[in-house]
């Protein structure tokens, strides 16, 4: 499937049921990319979605990274706390990530870290395959909601605090702002 999509946009050109889309030599075409990212056997084979097997599940904490990594994030130091000047070793921390997503850095609950290797789901199709699932232990509700608010506050407003982002404390740092451009919280 990867390959057929890089060779599509290479080529220029992506051939589907005798149709080809794009432009023969024409590097970086879209409407070929395009076509082959959709009308792709594997993605748009049905029998693919019954098959409880196919596809899989990434953890919270690398849906984070692969979002701050694909943001090009950059750490900003405070420019208005009170005392001396930032060391030059300062790190990023994600501040309570654990109580958010369900997962952090180096916070494993027990020494087999987050999930149980023999896990298997209470419900859906990989519980009728007994297909075993270790990552979908700390799929909650709960644990979503909080990895969707965080990404978005990451999105709009930086590493930062506002809107139960994954920033530092709330109590350190710039302010954020409402719609109409009031204070009603912190984030650094």
């Amino acid at each position: 499937y990867v390959k057929n999509c890089v060779d599509a946009f290479r080529s220029g050109t992506y051939t589907s049921g005798g149709e080809v889309f794009g432009k023969p030599g024409d590097y970086g075409n879209l409407e070929a990319t395009a076509a082959a990212i959709l009308l792709d056997r594997e993605a748009s084979d049905s029998t693919l979605l019954h098959d409880p097997s196919y596809g899989s599940l990434r953890e919270p904490l690398l849906k984070v990274m692969a979002l701050m990594k694909s943001m090009e994030y950059q750490t900003q130091f405070p420019d208005n706390l009170p005392g001396p000047e930032f060391a030059k070793e300062f790190q990023t921390r994600l501040y309570r990530l654990h109580t958010k997503i369900g997962q952090g850095a180096y916070e494993f609950p027990s020494v087999f870290s987050w999930f149980l290797p023999e896990y298997v789901a209470n419900a859906g199709p990989s519980l009728e395959a007994q297909l075993v699932s270790p990552e979908s232990m700390i799929l909650t509700l709960p644990n979503t909601v909080g990895l969707l608010n965080g990404m978005f506050s990451l999105i709009k407003y930086g590493l930062s605090s506002c809107y139960g982002g994954f920033g530092t404390d709330p109590d350190v740092g710039r302010t954020c702002f409402d719609l109409n451009n009031e204070r009603f919280g912190n984030y650094g």
